[in-house]
């Protein structure tokens, strides 16, 4: 029986920058596949190259070296028009809700001006209703997106920017460090709705965090980002049990409920 290909294939991105005479290395040559269906963590303390993976894999910055294929198309260097292929099947949320929406905007004409652009056969009308159909999945009343972002809490605003994301219907959802601006319990909340659109849609997830516990919990595979480079990768449950890297074991020590990761035997969402 074939092995199933991999939505997502990097095969040795880098990033460098240059700073007055020197060289930074942003991200030293990464690989990975990312496969139908999987929710795939990626921890790390600022600056350990986790947004800048990101941004190469949504074109918002160049790889210096190596590529990145979507779907079994290279995609390292599509630009302009070529870039809206990336758009479509991959759409990122970020970490600052609020500031992530254009404040002289209403928060559902933000939404359709995206779905206008990347979806572009859809009616005006049509649009509305699958926006008002996204809200009441993501738990929002629509007339909230009737409001300015500054109008509502981070939390709300998270939820409609996953909405956002999703109103394209793409196949990977990039998730950058979306919780950590939350309380708690608003937290809890956007785990579990991601939870449910990757049941219930299928949608495939990169979950970034500095939060291992959080993330081991919510992921099934983990990468250990540190000083620009991965520097372990493996099932969170095993990773847990037996990490090899001694960043990876402070991390732990750093981290609490890591009891609950390895006594969970079967995640609810995976059933």
């Amino acid at each position: 029986m074939n092995s199933p290909e991999p939505l997502l294939k990097v095969q040795g991105i880098s990033k460098t920058f240059k700073r007055n005479k020197h060289t930074v290395a942003a991200l030293k040559p990464t690989t990975l596949q990312l496969f139908e269906g999987e929710i795939l963590g990626v921890i790390g303390e600022s600056g350990s190259g986790k947004s800048t993976l990101l941004k190469l894999l949504t074109g918002l910055e160049q790889p210096t070296d190596g590529h990145v294929q979507l779907l079994g198309r290279d995609i390292t260097h599509l630009r302009s028009k070529g870039a809206e292929y990336i758009y479509q099947n991959i759409q990122m949320v970020f970490q600052n809700p609020i500031a992530s929406f254009n404040p002289r905007r209403k928060l559902r004409t933000s939404i359709l001006e995206n779905m206008r652009r990347l979806r572009p056969s859809m009616s005006l009308k049509a649009c509305n209703q699958e926006i008002d159909k996204l809200l009441e999945r993501v738990k929002i009343l629509p007339g909230l997106a009737d409001r300015y972002p500054h109008h509502l809490s981070g939390g709300q605003c998270q939820r409609i920017a996953i909405a956002r994301a999703l109103s394209i219907q793409p196949k990977i959802l990039l998730c950058d460090e979306i919780t950590s601006a939350l309380d708690v319990l608003v937290q809890a909340e956007v785990i579990q709705l991601l939870q449910e659109l990757n049941r219930e849609l299928g949608v495939t997830i990169i979950f970034v965090s500095h939060d291992l516990s959080l993330t081991c919990n919510f992921c099934e595979r983990v990468m250990v980002m540190y000083q620009g480079q991965c520097i372990e990768h493996g099932m969170a449950q095993a990773l847990v049990k037996d990490p090899k890297e001694a960043y990876t074991r402070t991390l732990m020590a750093m981290s609490k409920d890591l009891v609950t990761i390895l006594t969970r035997e079967n995640r609810p969402w995976r059933k």
